[in-house]
This record gives structure tokens, sequence and C-alpha cells, in this order.
């Protein structure tokens, strides 16, 4: 029995000091997706089927957008209030049919799944497209050895 509560209490501790690490990682801003070795080439121009479904990693003016097996960073002109945690992120209405989004184009971000893309507040202007590529940053530290 007491065996069983050593395990207990080690178990949790290593889960608390394991959560409080995750928690103490510090947030990446826009200036660091700015100036990372995975930002590519500009580009004037996305091209989407539909809506974008897949995204990751935003910041109050940034936000990595998947088109297929490619990555893109989309850089936007002024802070969003919602962009930075985003649960959904949807293209203007003029662009739902399956159209590209250019710089100076808007997109709606809303950290709730059932978003108003119609309020202001969720209007996010896109000042520039970036390629992303995901390799370059293990190609970098490979590079260092």
């Amino acid at each position: 029995m007491k065996t069983f509560a050593t395990i207990s209490a080690a178990t949790a501790a290593s889960m608390m000091f394991g959560a409080a690490a995750m928690a103490e990682a510090p947030n990446a801003g826009p200036d660091d997706y700015l100036n990372d070795v995975r930002l590519g080439e500009k580009v004037d121009r996305i091209c989407f089927r539909d809506q974008i479904n897949d995204f990751r990693e935003g910041t109050e003016s940034t936000i990595i957008v998947e088109r297929g097996a490619k990555d893109y960073l989309i850089q936007t002109d002024k802070p969003c209030n919602e962009l930075d945690g985003a649960q959904t992120i949807s293209l203007n209405n003029a662009f739902s049919s399956g159209r590209c989004v250019t710089s100076y184009d808007r997109f709606s971000a809303s950290k709730n799944t059932f978003g108003n893309a119609s309020d202001p507040a969720y209007l996010c202007r896109i000042k520039a497209i970036y390629e992303w590529n995901e390799d370059a940053l293990s190609t970098d530290v490979a590079s260092v050895d």
C-alpha cells in the first residue's frame, strides 16, 4: 500500500511539473515569425477551393494556413483581436466560391467556433503572404552541427 502511494505521488508530481513546464513556454510574437528561417518568398495570392480549414500558430498579426501540401504565413496590416487563439477563420463572402486571397483582402477570425464573420471586430486585412517551409528549421539546425 505504501508503494502504491509513493508511485501515485511521484506520478502526480511529474504531471504537475510537466504541465508547469509547458505553461512556461514563451509565446512567439509576429516578429518572431517574420524573422524565422522558415519564412520563404513573398507570394501574391493563395487560392482555396472553399474556406481555410487548416491553420495554426496564430499571433495577433500572423497565422500559418495550409493549402494542400503547402503552408503559407499570412501577415495582417494591423493586429486582429481574434487572430491569436482563433478557432475559426473564414474567407470574406466574396471568396466563398473558391477564389484566391491576395494582399488587402479580408478574412474573419474568431476565438469562438461560431464566430460572427460580419462583425467588423472579427475582420483582418491581409498585408502580405509568404511561403512557409517547415522543413527549413531542421535544415538550419543540421547546418549548425
